[in-house]
């Protein structure tokens, strides 16, 4: 199809957008007014409806409260019993007719009419019709050429023997049915038939409900749709002018419009032709193409701008390019590249012929996100250069982080992006491991001081449950589920206290351990947590499992592998493997090896015998890019809220600090395993330590307990004096001393928690000392910094308790601090 002139193709496009707008507008407008005409006769017609079922309401409860009030009337009953017709009329005389539109009649038992109020337009069939229904009847009554009736009785009784009856009917007048205003009707087999004169209604009508109480649903309020419908037309009509009217004014703009806009563009073409064969040295945009004198100006700009330009930005931008050592590119607005420099196409792995067929969103992934190019784009209008650090993507997918330079540029004619990156992965890693030294230090000081509000939460557990336990010797199952609880209790001392070597760097104890029952332990405890859609299975092949190591390290090894596979789980479920085996190792490995893609092995592992650990999960697995980190400190896939990236890291050092390895096998869709090597011991376990079933140690004197955590200070109460001591407990270390100068002979012992507000438990004794120097104290606290046992008693303590304490243990300590200074005196440092 050939190229229409510009004034045609505005004119036509304007002239179909002006008529389109106009018939839509136009059918809006028509719907909007046809559909208030509607809702307006409806709403009047309902309003009348609503009226008529008012009147008619009324009506039938003046009825129906007359007919009661005749039913109960003693006199009637009596001159109908007695048979005294005359005085029954009279009486019924004096009591009147309430309305007009109501006829009232009494009839005898043998439904003979005694009494009517009003013979009326009903004739006799009518009222035979109602009285034959009686008693207790209320209904639609036709009266032959007269429309309906609304008829009700209820009978005459003396208790339950029915004298007779009073009847009603009520008139339902009405105007014969008008088209216009509309009039009450009855429903009847699909037909409407008018109520007044109950002839059928043939005229096209709206019909509405009219609602009464009782059985009377076939009661329409009936318009005609005659006016409706003229209404209807006369908008139609309205519309239909105007809109032509618009549609012409409309196009003549139009033609109008497009003239104006085709002359100037024309002389603009001419001129850019001059430009073009150097008769003028200005120059003009490029216009769209598509239309005649567009393409002649474009044609002409594009001949104009390779002459004078072409050369000269080439030498200028090959200049700059060699002559610069960082990666330089030029891409277009559509991150098409233009021109890249040999650097990038060396750093990127990719030739500059290949490289300049790519787009940067495929060397630079954060390219395509949502908002990084309009962040680029604003930061250019407000400061000319926009500044980001990227991942620039090398060819095989690795990752080289890299700070661009972005600026605006004209490349050739064309607008376009000079982009200048410099490598940068050696600096982000040098921050960020001084950030990682930092929060390592950041948490080693944070862990000395958690663990002392973390040991008084564990003092109440591990107390108020050996309490319980004492209570509860009758009742197996409450003792068994105790012992639980204290055994995972004593688990989080250990914790704790394993928190603190490490904010303390210092070296844990190791032991031989059978590794088999430190994981049927964790795994234990483990189950409760896990959702009941994830099977844990174990497989324990290994009849001998003894190895060298700290149980709280290897404990905490296996619940953070643990954890983290069923967090792998957590959406489908799924099956949590735990294997244990025997292997024998007869040649070094590697410290670090690729398996194949999925496969990651970390430690150096040396010729002998290993106990071989197995956490399988068959949950999403791992993108092979992420195993090459998964060991790194604060390297997680997770959200910020779901983990810290330190598990896998402490497990590592846990790990390869006991002389083993851990290797990481995971594909994605087909789950992870990770395999621990311990080396094997062939010794015999040390005999753990178990409490003993002697007899606590007791006494009768009096001590003085201070401590500022109310629990605590409640427990090791009741515990004492459990032990026969007489105990006065103080939660404010300034009033216990003001009690202490009051009487200093009273207590035989104290025992003060160290830190509490306004006087610390060193500051208290030191002023109890200097009160009375013989006086025995002993020194607790839930953070050992700077205190042992040792150091407490050569500073003059008579005890010392690290916190949580469990009941035997502060009974020792108590009777021995006061066995001790029973025969000796100790002099506060």
């Amino acid at each position: 199809m050939g190229n229409k002139s510009l004034f045609t193709y505005i004119s036509l496009t304007v002239s179909s957008l002006v008529i389109c707008a106009t018939l839509v507008m136009a059918g809006l407008i028509y719907l909007g007014l046809a559909t208030q005409l509607k809702r307006e006769f409806q709403n009047r017609v309902q309003a009348q409806a609503e009226a008529a079922a008012q009147r008619y309401d009324h009506l039938m409860n003046l009825a129906a409260s007359r007919l009661r009030e005749l039913s109960l009337d003693n006199t009637i009953r009596v001159t109908l019993m007695l048979g005294v017709h005359q005085q029954l009329k009279e009486r019924l005389a004096q009591m009147g007719s309430t309305n007009k539109a109501i006829i009232f009649f009494v009839t005898d038992k043998n439904q003979n009419i005694i009494f009517k109020s009003d013979q009326g337009d009903f004739n006799q069939s009518t009222i035979k019709a109602l009285l034959a229904a009686a008693p207790h009847t209320e209904g639609l009554i036709k009266n032959p050429g007269r429309g309906f009736s609304l008829g009700m009785s209820l009978p005459i009784k003396r208790k339950n023997e029915t004298l007779g009856a009073a009847a009603c009917l009520l008139r339902l007048m009405a105007p014969p049915m008008s088209h216009t205003k509309g009039a009450v009707g009855l429903s009847i087999a699909g037909e409407y038939l008018d109520i007044y004169t109950g002839e059928k209604i043939n005229t096209s009508l709206y019909s509405t409900p009219v609602g009464l109480p009782g059985a009377h649903p076939g009661l329409f309020f009936l318009a005609g749709l005659s006016e409706y419908k003229k209404s209807q037309t006369r908008i139609f009509l309205l519309v239909s002018l105007a809109t032509g009217g618009v549609l012409l004014i409309s196009i003549l703009v139009s033609l109008v419009i497009s003239h104006k806009l085709s002359s100037p563009l024309k002389k603009l073409s001419l001129k850019a032709l001059a430009i073009a064969r150097g008769e003028q040295a200005s120059g003009l945009g490029i216009m769209p193409s598509g239309i005649t004198e567009l393409e002649q100006l474009s044609n002409s700009l594009d001949t104009m701008l390779v002459q004078l330009k072409k050369a000269d930005e080439l030498k200028r931008y090959q200049t700059l390019f060699k002559g610069v050592g960082d990666i330089v590119t030029i891409h277009d607005h559509q991150g098409n590249f233009l021109e890249v420099n040999q650097v990038a196409a060396e750093s990127l792995g990719f030739t500059r012929e290949v490289l300049l067929g790519m787009n940067v969103g495929q060397v630079v992934p954060v390219y395509n996100a949502p908002g990084f190019r309009e962040d680029v784009r604003k930061s250019i209008a407000q400061k000319g250069k926009a500044v980001k650090e990227v991942e620039f993507k090398a060819r095989g997918g690795k990752l080289r982080a890299t700070e661009i330079h972005v600026r605006p540029v004209t490349y050739l004619g064309q607008k376009a992006f000079l982009s200048v990156g410099r490598d940068i992965t050696k600096r982000i890693r040098l921050e960020n491991q001084l950030r990682q030294a930092q929060k390592m230090e950041a948490i080693g000081t944070l862990a000395g001081g958690i663990a002392h509000d973390f040991n008084n939460i564990l003092t109440s557990i591990l107390g108020y449950t050996e309490l319980a336990q004492k209570k509860a010797q009758g009742s197996p199952d409450v003792v068994q589920n105790l012992d639980q609880v204290l055994t995972a209790g004593k688990r989080a001392k250990a914790v704790v206290r394993q928190i603190l070597t490490f904010s303390r760097r210092s070296t844990q104890e190791r032991k031989p351990i059978e590794l088999s029952l430190v994981i049927k332990e964790a795994l234990k405890l483990l189950r409760a947590s896990l959702p009941s859609t994830i099977e844990i299975v174990q497989e324990i092949k290994a009849d001998y499992s003894m190895v060298m190591a700290d149980p709280t390290q290897i404990h905490q090894v296996l619940l953070n592998l643990c954890t983290n596979a069923a967090q792998a789980m957590e959406s489908t479920g799924g099956v949590l493997t735990v294997s244990l085996e025997l292997i024998s190792i007869s040649a070094p490995t590697p410290k670090m090896i690729h398996e194949g893609a999925g496969t990651l092995s970390q430690g150096q592992i040396k010729p002998g015998e290993y106990i071989k650990l197995t956490i399988k999960d068959n949950g999403p697995g791992l993108e092979p890019e992420f195993l090459d980190r998964i060991f790194e400190p604060y390297f997680t896939t997770k959200g910020s809220a779901d983990g810290t990236g330190l598990g896998l890291a402490v497990v590592h050092g846990i790990i390869t600090g006991h002389g083993g390895s851990i290797e990481v096998e995971s594909r994605p869709g087909r789950g992870s395993a990770f395999m621990v090597l311990l080396p094997l011991i062939r010794q015999t376990a040390l005999p753990s330590q178990t409490i003993s079933d002697s007899p606590l140690p007791t006494g009768s004197e009096s001590v003085l307990l201070v401590d500022d955590e109310v629990p605590v200070a409640e427990l090791e109460r009741e515990i004492l004096e459990g032990l026969g001591y007489r105990v006065t407990a103080m939660t404010s270390s300034q009033k216990a001393l003001e009690l202490f100068k009051e009487k200093p002979n009273r207590f035989d012992l104290v025992i003060t928690d160290q830190t509490m507000p306004n006087l610390t438990g060193m500051e208290l004794t030191k002023q109890i000392k200097q009160i009375r120097p013989e006086q025995p104290v002993v020194l607790c606290t839930g953070y050992q910094e700077r205190m042992d046992e040792k150091r407490a008693l050569e500073m003059g303590f008579a005890g010392f308790a690290l916190k949580p304490i469990l009941m035997r243990e502060i009974a020792q300590t108590v009777r021995q601090a006061l066995d001790r200074n029973s025969n000796s005196q100790n002099t506060f440092q």
